[in-house]
């Protein structure tokens, strides 16, 4: 809904539960938004992949960062 109504964001920070850090990163990033996902970047290798692919996608073309901190 915010990504709908909201057309003048240019970047959002994904700061939810991990089970939702990819769906969320991907819908933003295909939505035309940079991303800042913080915490560990997602729940599996493979999602993480997938943030990947979209933010390098060509016709997707966003920033993807993930603020990540010492684990000790």
């Amino acid at each position: 809904e915010m990504l709908e109504k909201e057309k003048d964001l240019e970047a959002v920070v994904i700061a939810l539960p991990l089970h939702l850090h990819a769906p969320v990163a991907i819908a933003c990033m295909k939505a035309g938004k940079h991303v800042l996902c913080e915490k560990l970047m997602a729940r599996t290798i493979t999602q993480c992949k997938e943030m990947i692919r979209t933010a390098e996608d060509p016709k997707n073309d966003r920033i993807l960062t993930i603020g990540h901190q010492r684990h000790y």
